[in-house]
This record gives C-alpha cells, structure tokens and sequence, in this order.
C-alpha cells in the first residue's frame, strides 16, 4: 500500500497426503523485525508487543501489537522467522527465530529462539537481499480445512478479497504487474492482481452515492454522529433524541452544533452504486462490505459470509443488486462496531449501540434509496425511453446491451414520429396550396365587377368611416361624463367592476370553447407573430422565447409536453429540437455518440436542462447575424403552444418573463 516492499506468498503440499505442509510469507521490508534485539515489550516477538508510535498512527493496520503471535498459536505448532533487520545501533544483523509452542509450553518459557545466522545463510534462504521470511509448520487442520486444491483457492480468494483496494493503490506507477504474489510449490509464482470494487471501477455503468458521518465529541466526553450525503447544496443532519429521528440543520444550527461537539473523532464514509449488467459476479444483495484503511474486514456474501446491513435483512430481491460499502481510517471507529485482534468484522450491526446503529441505518436507508429498489429501476429505465417496450431492461444483457437496444428502440420510435410529422407536414401543404388557388381564383372574380360596383363599395367605406367617427365622439363624452361622476360613485364603482370580473371570470372557465384572437391576446414581452402559426426565428428573439419558457409556471402534464412535444398537433418538444440543432452542428456520426452519452443521464433531466442545452447550441452555432436560426419555428410553436393568454388566462408570468 505505501509502494515501499513486495511479497510473496508460498503453500507446499505434503507428499503422502492431499493437503497443506507449509504456509510461507516473503518480504523485502528494508528494516525487518525492527526492535527483536530490545527488551519487554518493545520487542516485536513479545507476547505484550507496544509500541506507541505505530499503534497510534492512523495510517497503519498495526493497532494493538499482538496479533501476529496470537495468529501463530492459532493456527500451526512451529514458526520460523529468518530476517535481516535494523537493530537498536542503526546497524543490520542477519536472525533466525524459531517459535515451537510445545517445546515452549513444556520450558514455561514466552519467547522464541534465536540465533545470529550469516548472511550466506540469509540469502540462501531468503527470496530477497532484505526482509523476512515468516514460514509456518504443521498447520492445524481446524484452521487449514479441506483438500490441498481447497486451501489453495481459499488463500488465493482471501488475498484477492481483503487487499485488492491496497493493491491498487500500492501497484501505482509499479513496473510490475503486482506487488504481491502467489506460489503453488515449486510452481511459477502468479500475481494476485486487484481486482476494483464496482466503486472503484472508473468505467463502472451506473451512478454512485456517498453519504458521510462525522463522529464528534463534546467536554463531556458524550458522542454525536451527524450524517449528510454527499453534495454542495445537501443538509448535514443530526439525531433529535424527542421524536427518535435524524433532522435536517440548516448552516447556522450545524455551526453551532460542531462548536458543541468540539471535538472530531474521525468521519465513516457510506458509499453505493447499482450492479445490474455490469460484470460484478453473483448480487452482492446489499450486504455491507466494511473496509478501514483499505483494508477488507468482512467476509463476502458471495464467500459464504454474513449478510452485513444496519437495516433489516430483505428477502424479496429488491436489493440483490445493490453495492455498499462503508469505510473510514481512524483506528477509534473501528471500536464502534466490532473491537478484537483479528482484522475482521462479523456481528450483527443491527444490535449495535443506538449512536452507530441509528446513524449508520439513516445513511444506508439514503443509499438504498438513490440507487433504487429493482422495480423501480426497471420502471424508470423504460419511461426514460418512452415506454418503448423494445426498450425494456433485460436481465440476461450487459448494461452496454441494454443501452444500445434501448437507444436504437427509441431512434426507430424518433424516426416514424418524423417521418409521421414530415407526412403530415406535405398535408398541410397541400391543404395550404389548394387554399391559394382557390383565394387566387376569388380575387379574379372579384376585379371583374362593374365600375359601378366598385363606386358603391367606396361609398359604403366613407359612411361607415363617418360612423366610426360618431361614435368616437359619443365615446369621449362619455368618459368625460364618468370623470365628472367618479369622485361621488367611486367606491360602488370598484366594487361594481370587481363583481363583473369575478363573473366573467367564472364564465370564463365554464365555457368550454374559447373564441381566441391572438392579435389582441399577444403577449407583448416576448416577440410572438401577430398570427397562430409558428414564424421563424433570429437568434435574439429565440433566446427571448427560451427565457420565456423556462418563466412559465407549468403543470407535470404540461412540462412533459414540453420536453416530448405534442405530435398530434406537430409540436416538437425541446428533446427534438435539441436532437435537431446538434445533428445539425455535429453530424450524424458525433451526434449519435454524444446522444448516446446525453441519454446516460436522461433520467434525472428537467424541462430547465434541456432549455439550457438548446441555449448553449444556439449561441454556440450562430453569431446573431442570421435572419433565422434551425429550430427557431419549433421554438415559436411550442411556446405559442403552452403560452397561457392562448387560453384567455390572464397573464400572471410578466415579472418572471420580462426581457
């Protein structure tokens, strides 16, 4: 991990019998068993080993000094260590220590034997021209169970397990393949190459969540765990001892929260991500894998181990997809959960103490949440592609076939939209040509009329003109006759014309057929065209009409029209005309790539977000010189569409529209 050493580990295989002679461990740590030539317990061979400096440090897996030999006694009758290492003068000498448990029981004695050997003799024995070699004789077969081919897949499975996220981090810039080898015999050593947790995997498909708590302590000594998931605009929570539950604390009540409890312990980190099609093998079913300092302290479920959750055990399925891990490096954490020797976790996090067990069930309930139950990831897989039934997630697939199928559903399901729209397109047309001939044939007609005729009708324009003008006057007095009378009837006044709109508007929304004038109901801060149909567009007023969108205060109905249009009524929504302006700026080829990436996160896309894509395109593409830009007549529809004086309501988006 800290890409000073290499290892190599050995098994031999008894000649008469299928199972394990010898367990070996090589290194070529530069200074050995430092200290094994000091007395009592700074002696690393020391049943009572302390030694401060390391045990106290958070950047080493050494805590309490005496896991090695207790691991010995465990596990075989006789160990031999032959190291070369750095003793208490700054010089190097060459030892070979021999612990042999019964030869020790039966002397009462507590410390190995120990003989100074040559160099010669250390090199002979030992891989390297530093370290150690730690070899292991007649292994207890309650520990080593099985065949030989058994313990060997075992051991091999258990480097993979628990150090592969220190490997990674160790092989960094090594020339290498691995730090860390496996021997079979006299076998060509393999190397035990890491392989990354679904977390780790940079390439890995699906989204990853992490929620972080934060251990603190006040004067008193008394604990605190405050929980936030990871995020600029997220709320650190804390646990409210009244109603049993974690609550949001806004920026002021957190200050004041961490003042309090002053003191920081060290921070545990909850992560997760989504399995599904991905080449993680077997479910990983939510269990918990707890890992300090790099280092794995769970068994896998897939290994046979214990479902690891804060949270009870699910039993329906809905999880099995679902990774977590929670990690930390301060060695004070670990004793929250499980304090021993062993390097390893395996109890039941649900009968923890309350402050663990509670905070750690409040970040993983956050997790489980964003990475979602398997039918809700299956439901909003395929409304993200429109409910396609060609693109509904399959089980049997990879993420990447899924996504291609998925894709390629939803351009077939694009394509026949478009070829419908374009159809419907050459209709309307013809329709629209039809109609000038037949205003073309009209007006033909019309100029063959009599002079006579023609005299009459100019005579009719001049008597209503004269009309007209009656009743401007008329309209005048009118008024000046109310000014006159306003300051006695001024009250009954106002109270009279806010009946009448509160009728008209209840008349209003019971008429069901609207008689609409667009002149006279145009909006007059946006550039909307004096008719019903959609008008091409510069680059100005298109950004007008995006800012007036993106104001609009619309339904859930209404804003997933706007993202997906109306096709009945030939309404592109942003997503297309989106698709259009960059088809357009990067050609088919780049276009079906970057789509491709666009859609990876399609689901969590908003009206607003596809309204600042096509702003970027826009001014992107054009400099505002243009008399139109592509696009713009769709802009103009849609928002003619959703535009709410199109439906004679009175226009409360002024302010939020105003350009």
């Amino acid at each position: 991990m800290n890409k000073v050493a290499k290892a190599i580990v050995i098994i031999t295989q008894t000649a008469t019998t299928n199972t394990i002679r010898s367990f070996a461990l090589s290194d070529n740590i530069v200074n050995g068993f430092e200290g094994i030539d000091r007395e009592g317990n700074l002696n690393p061979f020391n049943a009572t080993h302390f030694n401060p400096t390391r045990h106290s440090d958070d950047n080493e897996w050494s805590e309490h000094g005496k896991g090695l030999i207790d691991a010995f006694k465990a596990c075989c009758a006789i160990v031999r260590i032959l190291t070369r290492y750095k003793k208490f003068d700054g010089t190097y000498a060459y030892e070979e220590c021999t612990f042999d448990f019964e030869a020790m029981a039966e002397e009462n004695r507590h410390s190995p034997s120990c003989v100074t050997v040559t160099q010669e003799y250390y090199l002979e024995n030992h891989l390297y021209e530093t370290g150690s070699t730690i070899t292991l004789e007649q292994l207890l077969p309650n520990i080593f169970t099985g065949t030989f081919d058994d313990i060997k897949k075992k051991i091999q499975r258990t480097l993979v397990d628990k150090y592969s996220s220190a490997l990674m981090k160790g092989n960094e810039d090594y020339q290498e393949v691995s730090r860390l080898k496996f021997q079979v015999g006299n076998t060509q050593p393999i190397d035990i190459v890491a392989v990354p947790s679904p977390l780790e995997n940079v390439d890995h498909p699906h989204d990853k969540y992490e929620v972080v708590m934060e251990v603190r302590q006040n004067e008193n000594n008394i604990k605190a765990i405050f929980c936030k998931k990871s995020g600029t605009q997220t709320k650190w929570h804390a646990w409210n001892q009244e109603n049993g539950k974690y609550g949001a604390l806004n920026n002021n009540q957190y200050q004041r929260k961490i003042q309090t409890y002053s003191t920081h312990i060290g921070t545990y980190y909850m992560k997760g991500t989504r399995t599904s099609g991905t080449g993680y093998d077997r479910y990983p079913m939510g269990s918990l894998i707890l890992k300090r300092l790099l280092r794995t302290l769970t068994q896998d479920i897939r290994n046979g181990g214990r479902h690891m959750s804060f949270l009870p055990t699910p039993r329906n399925g809905e999880v099995n997809y679902h990774y977590i891990e929670m990690t930390w490096n301060e060695k004070a954490l670990t004793k929250f959960i499980e304090y021993n020797l062993q390097k390893k976790i395996d109890c039941d996090l649900t009968r923890l103490n309350s402050l663990i067990s509670e905070a750690g069930k409040w970040a993983e309930q956050q997790i489980r949440s964003e990475i979602k139950s398997e039918s809700r990831f299956k439901k909003d897989w395929l409304l993200n592609y429109q409910n396609i039934e060609a693109a509904r997630w399959n089980g049997d697939l990879t993420y990447q076939q899924n996504l291609n199928n998925a894709e390629a559903a939803l351009e077939e399901y694009n394509n026949a939209l478009l070829s419908e729209s374009e159809e419907e397109s050459e209709d309307e047309q013809d329709i629209q040509t039809e109609v000038v001939h037949i205003d073309s044939d009209f007006d033909d007609d019309f100029t063959t009329t009599t002079a006579g005729g023609v005299e009459d009708d100019e005579e009719d324009d001049e008597e209503d003109d004269e009309e007209d003008d009656e009743e401007d006057v008329q309209s005048h007095q009118d008024q000046d006759e109310e000014q006159e009378g306003g300051e006695e009837g001024g009250e009954e006044d106002e109270q009279e014309i806010q009946s009448q709109d509160i009728e008209e508007d209840n008349n209003e929304d019971n008429n069901s057929i609207i008689d609409f004038d667009p002149i006279q109901n145009e909006p007059q801060h946006i550039p909307i065209a004096p008719t019903t149909h959609r008008s091409g567009l510069n680059l100005e007023n298109a950004n007008l009409y995006l800012d007036y969108l993106e104001n609009l205060e619309l339904s859930d109905e209404q804003k997933t029209e706007a993202i997906l249009g109306v096709p009945s009524q030939n309404i592109k929504g942003t997503k297309s005309i989106w698709n259009d302006i960059c088809r357009k700026k990067l050609g088919e080829d780049h276009f079906n790539y970057v789509c491709g990436l666009h859609f990876y996160k399609e689901s969590t896309y908003t009206l607003n977000e596809w309204i600042i894509d096509i702003r970027k395109l826009i001014n992107t593409s054009y400099n505002g010189t243009e008399a139109t830009i592509l696009g713009g007549s769709d802009i103009s529809g849609l928002v003619l569409y959703l535009n709410p004086d199109n439906n004679n309501n009175t226009n409360s988006h002024e302010t939020a529209a105003e350009v």
